[in-house]
C-alpha cells in the first residue's frame, strides 16, 4: 500500500504593537492600521503580529527620530488645526497649545472577513506627534538677534522647549526639530491621562498653525493560536473637538469633526509536516510477521502498521482521506480481481486536541466524508506523530481465501492549514 501525503499552507494574525503615526494632510481620509501574525514553526518563540503599515510623512522626512527603541511607523493622520492668538503668560491651559488624546484603552471588534470569527483587540493613543508654524520670526517675537533663535524657543515657552510639554504628558523623544519659524516634537500620554498645554511667556499675537501632526499608539492584539486563518477588519472612529475624544482646547480651530481607524490583520499560520522516506510505501501484515500468521493458521489482529512522522504547526489544521478506492468511509486496497477491503485510518498526535471535543489526539479516526480539526495549546517546532493503518480481522479473513493474490491501494493524508 502506498501513502502519500499532502500539506496545504494556504494565505492564514498576542502581542503587542507599538507605532508612531506621523504625518500631516489637508483633507480629511481614514487612517489605516496593517499587522500580520506570520509564524514560523521553526521559531514557535514568535507569536506577536508584526506592523506592515507603511511608513508616510514624518518618519520618511525624519527617519532618525523613528529609530531605535521607539520603533515608530509613521502615518497620515488628516485633520487640520491652528490656534489663535495666545497672550503673554496665559494661565488658562485651554486657552494655550492644547491637546488632549484618548490615552485609555479601547476595545475594537475586528471580524475573519471569510469565516465570520469575531475577536477583540485592545487600543490607545499614547503620544502625539505635534509641530507649530509661526508667521513671525521666533527671534522677533521674544526680542534676540537673528542668531539666537535656538536660544529664542526655550525663552518663548518659559524655560523649556517644544519638546517637553509638561505634566501629565512625557517628553516622548530626546529631541525635536527646530528652525526660526517652526519646531517638530512628539508629546508622550501614559494612560488615562488628560490634556497637556503649552503656554508662552511672550504674546504670540498671529497664533499658530500646527503640521506633522500624528499620533503613537499601543495595540493588545488577540491570541493568535486562536485564530483562524484570513483578514480580520474593523474600525474605531473618534470625535474631534472641545471636550471629545480628541480635545485641542478652546483657541483652537480643528476640521473634521471625527476621524475614524481602519484596522486590518492579516494571519497565515504555518503547517509543516516531515515523514521519512520509508512511510510513504506501507507494508501491512500481522503483528510479529506472516510466520506467526502460519503458525496460527488465522489473521488472529488483522494487518497493520504504523509510520511515525513529526508535524509542526501554529494553528488549527484538519486532517482527511483521498482514496484511490472509497469503500463507505474509509479508503481501501484491492486485488486483481478489484475485490476492495477497508483500511482503517487513525491519526495520534503528540500535544494535539481534536477542536469539536477537547479530547487528546490519540488513535483518531480519520475519514473521506469530512476533516476531523485538530488544535493546540501551544506553537509547536514539531510533535511526535504517527498514522495507523489496519484491515480488521474479518476482513483480513477474507484476503485469506485468495491466498498468493496481492492488495494495493493509495491513500492520500490531506493536511489542510485552512481548518475552522
Amino acid at each position: 500500500m502506498q501513502n502519500n501525503t499532502m500539506a496545504r499552507l494556504p494565505r492564514v494574525a498576542a502581542g503587542g504593537l507599538t507605532a508612531l503615526l506621523l504625518a500631516g494632510a489637508a483633507q480629511a481620509a481614514d487612517m489605516n492600521i496593517t499587522a500580520e501574525f506570520k509564524p514560523s514553526v521553526l521559531a514557535p518563540q514568535r507569536n506577536q503580529f508584526v506592523n506592515t503599515t507603511k511608513q508616510a510623512g514624518f518618519c520618511v522626512s525624519y527617519p532618525a527620530l523613528c529609530a531605535g527603541g521607539l520603533k515608530a511607523f509613521s502615518l497620515d493622520f488628516p485633520i487640520t488645526l491652528s490656534y489663535g492668538p495666545i497672550k503673554a503668560k496665559e494661565t488658562n491651559p485651554r486657552q494655550g497649545a492644547y491637546a488632549k488624546v484618548p490615552s485609555e484603552f479601547r476595545n475594537v471588534t475586528v471580524t475573519n472577513t471569510s469565516t465570520g470569527q469575531r475577536a477583540s483587540l485592545r487600543f490607545r493613543i499614547s503620544a502625539l506627534a505635534i509641530g507649530f508654524q509661526l508667521k513671525k520670526d521666533i527671534t522677533v517675537i521674544v526680542g534676540l538677534s537673528d542668531s539666537e533663535w535656538v536660544a529664542a524657543h526655550s525663552k518663548l515657552w518659559g524655560g523649556t522647549t517644544w519638546t517637553a510639554p509638561g505634566r501629565p504628558c512625557v517628553q516622548q523623544l530626546e529631541f525635536g526639530m527646530i528652525s526660526p519659524l517652526w519646531a517638530k516634537a512628539v508629546w508622550g500620554y501614559p494612560q488615562g491621562v488628560g490634556g497637556c498645554a503649552k503656554l508662552p511667556s511672550y504674546a504670540i499675537v498671529d497664533g499658530m498653525s500646527m503640521n506633522n501632526l500624528g499620533l503613537m499608539y499601543e495595540m493588545e492584539a488577540p491570541d493568535p493560536l486562536k485564530l483562524e486563518n484570513g483578514k480580520y477588519t474593523g474600525s474605531l472612529t473618534y470625535t474631534i473637538g472641545p471636550n471629545q475624544d480628541f480635545d485641542f482646547g478652546d483657541n483652537a480651530t480643528v476640521s473634521p469633526a471625527s476621524q475614524k481607524i481602519n484596522f486590518e490583520l492579516t494571519v497565515e499560520h504555518e503547517l509543516k509536516v516531515s515523514y521519512p522516506e520509508s512511510g510513504r510505501h506501507v507494508l501491512l501484515e500481522p503483528p510479529g510477521g506472516w510466520q506467526v500468521w502460519l503458525q496460527q493458521g488465522r489473521p488472529a489482529t488483522g494487518l497493520l502498521r504504523e509510520v511515525p512522522f513529526s508535524i509542526a504547526s501554529s494553528g488549527n489544521f484538519s486532517v482527511r482521506l483521498e482514496c484511490q478506492y472509497n469503500i463507505s468511509t474509509h479508503c481501501g486496497i484491492a486485488n486483481s480481481k478489484k475485490t476492495v477491503v477497508p483500511v482503517v485510518t487513525r491519526l495520534s498526535m503528540e500535544g494535539g486536541r481534536v477542536k469539536a471535543s477537547g479530547i487528546n489526539a490519540e488513535g483518531i479516526q480519520l475519514g473521506t466524508d469530512f476533516g476531523v480539526v485538530f488544535t493546540s495549546r501551544f506553537n509547536s517546532a514539531a510533535r511526535r506523530s504517527r498514522l495507523s493503518f489496519k484491515v480488521l480481522p474479518a476482513d483480513a479473513s477474507n484476503m485469506s481465501r485468495q491466498a498468493g493474490d496481492v492488495y494495493r491501494g493509495t491513500i492520500t493524508v490531506i493536511f489542510d492549514a485552512s481548518a475552522t
